[in-house]
């Protein structure tokens, strides 16, 4: 079994000379939709090697760590916690960083070492420094990277987002989503240099974000759509309870795929609303699908229900009213001329980052 990806013809011989299985664990992950509870199975080398091998090569993420590693008895888990990308996904943003031979590159999240593999067969191994939080999945990276004849990039076991290495990089690329560039970041990055980072939004993810460093900090553009999981300190509550009172009844016509799967839209939503989750349900009893909202803090959420023709019934519940708001976040992504992805700019200054819509984007809606 082969695994067919469509990598940069760049990064042909890097991935061919360092295939991705070679940096993967002794215990992989499988979806298996048939249990209640934990689905994320795992696939061990050593008992079931064949098994092993088809997960390891299936053109997809490759799960490498459910739940933090605290696993149940069974070794089941129930939420990924770390993984090595699709190939497609790796080549692209490594294409966006740019590297050159003899550049300094430091990774924030090193997962497997596969990418920092790739980054030092490029521009040499002592050149790529790598931090990891999880004190277990840098002590598998270094392993590998060693194996690999690639023991001379330096792996840290440390905080990549508040507390990077010492010193001034070339380029700089994360492999975890984050809400924002941290300005440490740009404080590490020399002027003239690169920032590669997946951005992270409750709604919808913005994408990767490649930033140009200049005297003033670091701007640029969202790039391709992926969905990385975020930095631990990052990561979205998950709300448990959910309002059950002040319920408000309507209708509407606006579908719900238009403001969900219409990745512009969603990531012009997203810039508009706050801490609001999205979900479309399919094959709801009685109806096509159901689009349901929730406020992280648990508080309120809406559902429309997709039945027959339209308008279809929206609930919401709780203080905020969830469908409203974005219904009028979709509204203002029209009148704006419905903006690309492409169109919005990433600013980050020592004040923060901002996430701004080109003024020269898109043209304004005709009444």
């Amino acid at each position: 079994m082969t695994m067919t990806v469509r990598f940069a013809s760049r990064w042909a011989e890097a991935m061919g000379e360092l295939p991705r299985e070679c940096f993967l664990p002794e215990v992989i992950y499988r979806w298996d939709a048939d249990r209640a509870v934990r689905n994320w199975v795992s696939v061990s080398r050593t008992t079931d090697p064949d098994l092993w091998r088809q997960v390891a090569l299936a053109a997809d993420a490759v799960v490498t760590q459910v739940d933090d590693g605290h696993t149940a008895p069974d070794g089941s888990g129930s939420t990924p916690t770390s993984s090595a990308s699709h190939p497609d996904v790796v080549s692209g943003m490594l294409d966006d960083l740019d590297p050159h031979p003899g550049e300094r590159i430091l990774e924030i999240g090193t997962g497997t070492g596969w990418n920092a593999a790739l980054l030092a067969h490029q521009i040499g191994a002592r050149n790529v420094v790598s931090v990891e939080l999880d004190s277990a999945v840098a002590r598998q990276a270094r392993a590998a990277l060693t194996a690999a004849g690639l023991g001379a990039v330096r792996v840290i076991t440390g905080d990549g987002l508040a507390d990077p290495p010492e010193g001034v990089f070339d380029r700089i690329i994360a492999t975890v989503g984050v809400r924002a560039v941290p300005w440490i970041w740009v404080l590490r990055t020399r002027i003239g240099g690169c920032i590669v980072a997946p951005l992270t939004n409750s709604y919808e993810q913005p994408g990767v974000a490649v930033l140009d460093r200049d005297e003033h900090g670091a701007h640029g553009h969202l790039g391709g759509r992926v969905v990385f999981m975020p930095a631990r300190s990052q990561r979205d509550p998950d709300p448990r309870t959910f309002a059950s009172e002040g319920v408000y009844r309507s209708r509407s016509r606006l579908q719900p795929h238009r403001w969900i799967s219409d990745r512009d839209a969603a990531v012009a939503i997203g810039q508009r609303v706050s801490g609001i989750r999205t979900e479309w349900r399919p094959d709801q009893p009685g109806s096509e699908g159901s689009a349901f909202l929730t406020a992280l803090d648990g508080r309120s959420w809406a559902e429309m229900t997709v039945t027959g023709e339209p308008p279809w019934p929206v609930r919401q519940y709780g203080p905020r009213r969830l469908f409203t708001e974005v219904r009028l976040a979709y509204k203002w992504w029209i009148e704006q001329g419905k903006p690309s992805v492409l169109d919005w700019r990433v600013t980050v200054t020592p004040s923060g980052q901002r996430i701004d819509l080109n003024p020269a984007a898109g043209q304004p809606a005709v009444a």
